[in-house]
């Protein structure tokens, strides 16, 4: 008989990021991922060409190699690199993906489609939706300069956004939590200016009680 290939037992490796903080990761690989706060990524250091992000956000800068491609696993969704920048955010049942050089390639909802800079899809898993996007993509990874570019969120997919940036709750009352919202929003990193001017933003009222902040529709939507 030959001789055989012992495989090296996994070294797992869990990355977290605190609301608010963000940390910058260089695999052995080559490859580096910027993750920013509330986030957690999983993955073996001894097989750098795979990793799982189980919540929130992060950057990634893969080093391409054919032989052997990048994979990263958000959700019931495998995203395979052919040489690219890419941004992923998994929050709740939502996973967004958006591209700003070179292309990935995935099957979300049994569908395989590829995605090339500028492009991306918005994918609401419990109810089953998929809509591909164009995005800018100076703006792909911008949640690192402070930048939120809204292209139809909820105010309550923003405002747990905002929670995980800031490590504070932020409460939406009533119908506003489905309120779409369209737009690009610069955030200072201080709460205390940033909420109140999202507010303005969309239309809203605001208060706090106790380190909350509560928003709700004004008067007039009332």
């Amino acid at each position: 008989a030959g001789p055989v290939a012992l495989r090296s037992r996994p070294d797992i490796r869990i990355e977290q990021t605190r609301p608010g903080e963000t940390r910058q990761i260089a695999l052995n690989d080559g490859t580096r991922i910027e993750l920013s706060g509330g986030s957690r990524l999983r993955y073996d250091s001894h097989d750098t060409r795979s990793a799982t992000l189980e919540q929130g956000q992060a950057l990634f800068r893969v080093r391409h190699d054919p032989s052997a491609p990048f994979e990263l696993h958000a959700g019931d969704v495998a995203i395979r690199d052919m040489g690219t920048v890419f941004d992923v955010r998994r929050q709740g049942g939502r996973l967004d993906v958006s591209v700003a050089e070179g292309a990935v390639s995935l099957a979300p909802l049994g569908e395989r489609i590829a995605l090339t800079a500028g492009q991306g899809i918005r994918l609401d898993e419990g109810g089953h939706r998929l809509n591909r996007v164009t995005v800018d993509p100076a703006m792909v990874g911008g949640w690192r300069e402070g930048l939120l570019d809204l292209d139809g969120e909820t105010v309550g997919t923003i405002a747990a956004r905002l929670q995980s940036a800031y490590g504070m709750r932020i409460a939406v009352e009533g119908p506003l939590v489905d309120r779409p919202v369209t737009g690009v929003v610069r955030m200072t990193g201080d709460a205390d200016k940033d909420v109140p001017r999202l507010a303005k933003l969309i239309g809203a009222g605001w208060c706090q009680s106790g380190g909350d902040w509560i928003l709700r529709a004004s008067n007039e939507d009332r």
